[in-house]
């Protein structure tokens, strides 16, 4: 993926959100199905280019190729990816902790839940997939959840746009 100005857009914010919500104590974690390469891309186009920082230091857990919705059932072995190589490292990864910068592959979530210390209902979780990110996360863990969806910007766009024209259709009704 050599050009990712061509497929993603970028919010000059984002990186003004999440160290928001880090500086307020909020733990901030990154888990994604796409593999490692994919990701670093994507991220340093988002993040690295708009401030200078490495995207990796804008999350306290990164998870990657994570097998959603399989992670918040049985999941998978973690295994600690080398961010040179992209490759998922010989073994599985036998701490109880996650190491802050470190990138993980695989996985579970209530593995994740221990090693971070987070609970179900203390957990916000954005994701842009209704059933292998929001469904399973809240059914299956509990978590709260956000459900992304961008198509609806432009529905919204023109609702605002044309309100007059919807209230004159719906007084014609």
């Amino acid at each position: 993926m050599g050009h990712p100005e061509l497929f993603i857009s970028r919010n000059p914010h984002l990186p003004q959100l999440l160290e928001y919500l880090k500086e307020h104590g909020k733990k901030v974690f990154l888990l994604t199905n796409s593999p490692y390469n994919f990701t670093n891309v994507v991220m340093k186009y988002i993040l690295d280019d708009l401030t200078g920082k490495q995207w990796t230091d804008y999350f306290h857990f990164i998870i990657v190729r994570a097998c959603k919705p399989k992670f918040f059932a049985e999941g998978t072995p973690f295994r600690l990816i080398n961010k040179s190589t992209g490759a998922a490292n010989l073994g599985l990864h036998r701490s109880d902790t996650m190491a802050q910068g470190e990138v993980y592959s695989g996985g579970n979530c209530d593995l994740f839940c221990q090693m971070t210390g987070a609970e179900g209902p203390d957990i916000l979780y954005f994701g842009d997939h209704i059933y292998g990110d929001v469904v399973r996360s809240k059914k299956t863990n509990g978590w709260k959840t956000f459900l992304v969806v961008p198509e609806l910007k432009h529905e919204l766009d023109v609702w605002c746009r044309e309100t007059a024209l919807f209230e004159r259709h719906h007084q014609l009704e």
